[in-house]
Parts: C-alpha cells; structure tokens; sequence
C-alpha cells in the first residue's frame, strides 16, 4: 500500500475540520465592531454585546465580544414579531480558543421591513439560560 503524503493528509484533515464548523445566517461576518457603533469606555468586551441599525427598519448588526480564534457564530435568526429577533449563536469551534476577547461583527436583514421600536434583540446561546437582550432604538 502507498504511503499517504504528508501535506495530502494535512488538506484532509482541515477539510473535515472546516466540515464540522457551524454555518453562519449572517448577510456578512467580520472582525471588530461597527464604525461609529456605541462603546462603554474601559476594557474591551465588558460593555457586551451591541446592536445597531445599518439601514434602520431593514438592516443591522450585532456585535459580540469573545475569543478572536473562535467568535461565536450565528446559526439562526427568526423575526417572531414586527419589533422582536432571536438570534441563535454557538461557538464557532471546538478545538482550543485564544483567551482574548476581541469583538466580532455579525449583520443581519430583517425578515420585512419595520417602523416598530424599540426593536429587541434576543441572543440565545447553546443553552436556555444564555440569553442577552438588546435593543434597536
């Protein structure tokens, strides 16, 4: 039998990592926050997560603070009125996380366009009690 090469077993195993990583619902994904988006002073990640609107009553987004390696990731969005979302986020990986927190960006389009506000943003997590609510005003 034929010998494996090296750099052939590498391409294999990242493909079947890159497999088993959760898939996004989000329009656009990217590191740090929104341009111009609110900030509590002090250290980076404990203001939390923030909300903003992007094309107000039709698009915005959710910034998150969390490892660098390994942000959460959006796994489903459901707009269950014209002024409530439940956005669904899961780690994006299981192998080890860099222990920094660092923000990522998330955007997201409404499911149909509102004048409701304010708007609440409900992020739930891998389990019930994981819930953080914001709100777009």
């Amino acid at each position: 039998m034929t010998p494996v090469p090296a750099v052939l077993t590498t391409v294999l195993a990242v493909t079947l990592l890159a497999g088993c990583a959760p898939k996004s619902v989000a329009r656009d994904s990217y590191p740090g926050a929104v341009p111009g988006a609110p900030q509590s002073e002090g250290v980076i990640g404990e203001e939390g997560p923030v909300a903003v609107w992007l094309d107000e009553g039709e698009s915005f987004a959710v910034t998150t603070f969390g490892s660098s390696s390994c942000p959460p990731v959006p796994t489903g969005i459901e707009q269950t009125a014209t002024d409530a979302v439940i956005i669904r986020l899961e780690r994006a990986s299981t192998t080890v996380c860099t222990a920094d927190m660092a923000p990522t960006t998330h955007e997201f389009v409404l499911a149909g366009p509102t004048d409701d506000r304010p708007v609440t943003v409900t992020l739930s997590g891998e389990s019930s009690d994981e819930e953080t609510e914001l709100r777009l005003e």
